[in-house]
């Protein structure tokens, strides 16, 4: 091989998949393109179509503040430290309605609206942010599209849901003191534009069935480090339009057979650092959407035929550092479209040697950090390979025809192998390389 055609670079890779891009935000009508959830309804247009502010709920402010001054006694604004703040909209905003007509407030674009004590309220958002709050809300219609209610002590879901509350669109609950127990569909209900709801870091414990079958226009979900041992048959049933769903960091033992059969729009399932220690071909039944999987830093050791096989769509397949020890012919059976594949730090004894693995579409492998590896010719048939990964393992002598002819093949990566010796033929079928 000439000696311009390949660049001898060696680098350390912190991680592999910074150039895949993940899924972020919500998702515009009609359209692949995600924008951030924070994008949508505050009178700029992110989405083709302008659907991100095409669907908001107009703000009925009379209605509002005639809810309040019915309010029964004590009054709402005493109950709930409430105060009304001047809060304006651009005036090519058509968010707000002064009356039940369909006119649009035409002068200033202003309006007296409610806002909780020690909270900030403006255009759309209303930050109440480490303000040590821990009571519902109740009787008060919360006329903004994003609710910061994080670092509080909220036990129960805060807001008043016997009262629709169609204008809410985004609500963060890190880090309170909600539990699962007080969480169900009677709960949950009365949001029908809900579609970002974040319980991470919530001693929720339990997700039952049916709780979210309500937030119809979910899109994301985030229970990360929720305490949650326990997750119930139906415990996503209702979630149509669930896009990203983040179960990480807790201590789960077991998935339910076909939990996730109800999200037929799912697009980005994390499940990182449970305690589930097997995957089986039920697990992941109905996810007909999924494009991303990340399975990382878990106890996996045995991983069934066929477990991946209905995940037609899917680009991205993450499983670092668990205890797979064998990587079936059939691992990947189905999976026609995967683009990338993280097997980092496994302690992978053997590939099976029937057959090739059945991925034709691979263009990012990484096998690092497993000292067993010592054959590659079960990756025989991965033409479309860009990017191989085999740092951290056992590789002492490259042999003549020990790496098969991956033709468009850019990077290899070998460092910390202690390689004793190369072939000289070693690398001569990869005449597309540039990095080693």
């Amino acid at each position: 091989m000439a000696v311009g055609k390949l660049i001898l670079t060696i680098f350390c890779v912190i991680t592999i998949f910074t150039s895949f891009q993940e899924i972020q935000g919500l998702t515009c009508k009609n359209s692949p393109k995600s924008v951030d959830a924070k994008h949508f309804c505050n009178c700029k247009s992110e989405c083709p179509n302008n659907s991100d502010e095409v669907d908001c709920e107009y703000i009925n402010t009379t209605a509002i503040n005639q809810k309040l001054i019915g309010c029964s006694s004590p009054p709402c604004e005493q109950e709930n430290d409430i105060y009304f703040a001047k809060v304006c909209k651009p005036l090519t905003c058509p968010l707000w309605k002064t009356s039940s007509s369909n006119a649009s407030l035409s002068k200033d674009n202003c309006a007296h609206l409610p806002c909780l004590r020690k909270c900030h309220c403006k255009t759309s958002e209303m930050f109440c942010v480490n303000t040590d709050r821990n009571k519902i809300m109740r009787n008060v219609m919360l006329p903004y599209q994003k609710l910061q209610l994080y670092y509080n002590f909220h036990k129960r879901f805060p807001i008043d849901t016997s009262i629709p509350q169609p204008w809410i669109q985004y609500i963060n609950l890190y880090f309170n003191n909600i539990m699962g127990k007080y969480l169900n569909s009677s709960i949950l209900r009365n949001l029908p534009n809900l579609r970002y709801l974040n319980f991470e870091n919530n001693p929720i414990t339990i997700i039952k069935s049916y709780t979210y079958m309500n937030l119809k226009n979910l899109q994301v979900l985030i229970l990360k480090g929720a305490e949650i041992l326990t997750i119930e048959d139906h415990a996503f049933w209702g979630l149509r339009e669930l896009r990203q769903l983040d179960l990480s960091t807790n201590p789960i033992a077991k998935l339910p057979n076909k939990v996730f059969t109800p999200l037929k729009k799912l697009q980005k399932l994390v499940i990182k650092q449970v305690l589930i220690k097997s995957l089986d071909n039920q697990t992941f039944s109905g996810l007909n959407s999924l494009q991303q999987l990340i399975f990382t830093n878990n106890h996996i050791k045995n991983i069934q035929a066929g477990t991946f096989a209905m995940l037609k769509k899917l680009l991205h397949l993450d499983l670092q550092s668990n205890k797979i020890h064998k990587i079936d012919k059939n691992l990947l059976f189905g999976l026609y479209n995967l683009q990338s594949l993280n097997l980092r730090q496994n302690p992978i004894l053997e590939f099976t040697q029937n057959r090739y693995i059945a991925a034709s579409q691979l263009k990012i492998l990484d096998i690092s950090y497993n000292v067993n590896i010592n054959s590659l010719d079960i990756l025989r048939n991965l033409r479309n390979l860009t990017d191989l990964h085999l740092t951290n393992g056992h590789w002492r002598f490259l042999g003549y025809d020990v790496i098969p002819n991956f033709p468009i093949l850019k990077n290899l990566y070998l460092q910390s192998n202690r390689m004793g010796s190369v072939h000289d033929g070693a690398f001569r079928k990869l005449i597309a390389l540039t990095k080693l």
